[in-house]
């Protein structure tokens, strides 16, 4: 079920479940997300104190995989 962005309101927490898979090389990764207005794929940008932006999306983690 979707639940497009449009129907947010300010200041809402919207949560996403999504599964990544633990058979990926051994490496540095960053884990980055961006949103789109509609299935058109035109993005919003975020905003907010204390992002990170990596090319156009939000920056939420960087990890090591050994």
């Amino acid at each position: 079920e979707s639940y497009a962005p449009g129907n947010w309101s300010a200041g809402e927490v919207v949560r996403d479940l999504y599964k990544i898979p633990l058979s990926v090389p051994a490496g540095a990764y960053r884990l980055a997300v961006y949103v789109t207005a509609d299935r058109a794929g035109k993005p919003i940008q975020p905003t907010g104190q204390g992002l990170k932006m990596l090319d156009g999306k939000v920056l939420l983690a960087e990890f090591q995989v050994k």
